[in-house]
């Protein structure tokens, strides 16, 4: 089936006191191949999360008025960044901002792609209307894109 969130904030999942982040292996959501994951009228701010993305979509993904926004991917080994998409899908996003978000291996000091975004696996990408500032990561500092079968940007900043 479709899981569709609306006007949902995540916000803050850090604890600074006791460093605790969300645990390694389970993401805020993970989407199977059995339907479509649209997120519209969202905040996604100041989220830490060890080694597994805030969002892994191995389904169409659809992102509509999304701030994601000072989020960070730590021990990104292997090439996770906050959001993933993995397999042959059609991702769309419009009217949202990715910034300040980042990845990277603390641990190997490499291997994290996608400051924002790791898509790969064969989807058809489009980004419209969208800002992406300041992101980082060891390769693709905002988006990194690998084997995809097309990729349309209209109005982005």
């Amino acid at each position: 089936g479709d899981l569709v969130i609306e006007g949902i904030d995540f916000d803050g999942y850090y604890d600074t006191e006791t460093q605790a982040v969300l645990p390694t292996n389970t993401p805020f959501i993970y989407m199977s191949t059995a339907g479509s994951l649209t997120i519209n009228n969202s905040n996604w701010e100041d989220n830490v999360s060890d080694s597994t993305p805030l969002i892994t979509a191995e389904s169409n993904l659809y992102l509509d008025n999304v701030n994601f926004s000072y989020n960070t991917l730590i021990n990104g080994e292997g090439g996770d960044s906050p959001i993933r998409v993995d397999g042959d899908y059609t991702v769309t996003i419009e009217n949202s901002t990715f910034s300040f978000n980042d990845s990277y291996d603390q641990v190997n000091d490499n291997g994290s792609n996608g400051g924002a975004l790791n898509i790969s696996g064969g989807s058809d990408v489009t980004i419209s209307n969208t800002y992406f500032g300041y992101n980082e990561a060891n390769a693709g500092g905002a988006i990194y894109l690998w084997r995809t079968d097309s990729l349309t940007i209209n109005q982005n900043s």
